[in-house]
């Protein structure tokens, strides 16, 4: 989850509740923020509890201070002073955190720069329409409505005791029929 402030702001402790919630079932969940310290209390609490893996960028001194404490033996300084494209990780490895070690990162557009290949876009664009089986937004919402009559005339047609017609299977590309 991204932009995690956002969220936790709207959230008003559930994201707290969710996080103490999915550790009980072991589900794994990224969450990502800039600035930990404007985070709820609780969200930050359960987020430190519950974390696994811990990825700390450049900060500034208030954040750098709060994380530094979750890495054992890292200087708050090094946060402050960190390189673009470098991170401190520390991370659960064989059910023991591991100390703190960087890494170090590339930009996108270095990595990417064989596959850049602005003629190609119509092409690629055509090909994931294809494979998604995209289409225009009227039509999907035009198929969408015809899924209410395909369920009340469902509906309508069952009668206690008798057997019961076949569930009819409504996607967004059937156009409401089944």
């Amino acid at each position: 989850m991204d932009e995690l402030t956002a969220v936790d702001g709207a959230g008003r402790g559930a994201i707290a509740a969710i996080l103490e919630q999915l550790r009980k079932y072991e589900v794994r969940f990224g969450a990502l923020t800039q600035m930990a310290l404007r985070l709820s209390e609780e969200t930050r609490a359960a987020l430190m509890q519950n974390q696994s893996l811990l990825v700390a960028s450049g900060a500034d001194a208030d954040e750098a201070a709060f994380i530094a404490k979750r890495l054992p033996g890292l200087d708050p300084q090094t946060l402050v002073t960190l390189p673009k494209w470098q991170y401190v990780v520390s991370t659960m490895l064989h059910g023991r955190r591991t100390a703190p070690f960087r890494v170090q990162g590339v930009a996108v557009d270095q990595v990417l720069a064989d596959y850049y290949n602005p003629g190609g876009l119509a092409e690629q664009s055509a090909a994931v329409d294809t494979n998604l089986r995209r289409r225009p937004v009227r039509e999907i919402i035009a198929a969408l409505e015809e899924h209410d009559d395909a369920i009340l005339e469902y509906l309508c047609s069952a009668r206690p005791g008798e057997d019961q017609p076949p569930v009819p299977v409504l996607t967004s590309g059937s156009g409401g029929r089944p």
